[in-house]
């Protein structure tokens, strides 16, 4: 076994060991959360280290471990209970409840997608969703990007490999994004006035750009914005 190999099995067997771990805290409340900032500066470094290595051409391990099995949501939105981050226990999926959050910074494409997102009372938690598209077929951009407005249905919150925590998404259904006007987004998540004023004609042609570069499924959100444009200003 050479020097490389050596070191993604260690470094396989240190994961193991931490979610072994991370299992008997199943239940707890965490108590040592990072504050805001160092969990966003600590995701934007990695993203950056990230992207570095890839621009490089190198070839990085990805590795990512499955929970025990665990039901998707089956409930209605209207039937569940709102909850906050720091009200989320370590390795639950929390039922019969959602979470409402914002998406902080830019996304990674991993073994999933992640992402670090915001609460209504400014906490932060990593967001891993999986079964996605592929990157090819839509951009990792596209489905977590700064300033989407998003409800995870019944969260699963977890210890990561690091020794981190995050909410992991595995059912499609589980996750749901909020368009523009929503009547659940906060206040203080609202668009700026320059998209609230934004014309019909506008929304057409932030569609025609979109088809241009084709991000088609770019060009379907404005074309659903000039749905709602057109059906509202009747």
């Amino acid at each position: 076994m050479d020097e490389n190999a050596q070191l993604h099995v260690q470094l396989l067997l240190k994961q193991k060991a931490a979610l072994r771990e991370a299992s008997k805290r199943k239940g707890q409340l965490p108590k040592n959360r990072p504050t805001k900032t160092a969990v966003v500066q600590r995701f934007m470094m990695n993203l950056a280290q990230s992207f570095m290595q890839s621009s490089a051409g190198w070839h990085t391990v990805r590795t990512s471990f499955i929970p025990p099995p665990y039901l998707p949501c089956t409930k209605p939105l209207c039937e569940l209970q709102k909850i906050l981050i720091r009200n989320l226990r370590l390795e639950t999926s929390h039922r019969g409840s959602f979470l409402l959050a914002r998406v902080l910074t830019p996304p990674d494409r991993m073994t999933g997608i992640i992402a670090i997102v915001e609460d209504e009372k400014d906490d932060v938690m990593l967001l891993q969703l999986y079964q996605q598209e592929d990157e090819n077929l839509k951009p990792a951009v596209e489905i977590l990007s700064p300033g989407m407005v998003v409800v995870v249905k019944e969260p699963y919150f977890k210890q990561t490999s690091d020794g981190g925590y995050g909410l992991r998404v595995d059912h499609v259904g589980d996750i749901l994004w909020l368009r523009q006007g929503n009547e659940m987004i906060p206040g203080k998540w609202a668009p700026r006035f320059t998209d609230l004023d934004k014309t019909a004609m506008m929304w057409k042609e932030e569609g025609n750009r979109a088809v241009a570069r084709k991000e088609f499924w770019k060009s379907i959100e404005w074309l659903v914005s000039l749905s709602y444009q057109r059906f509202f200003c009747q």
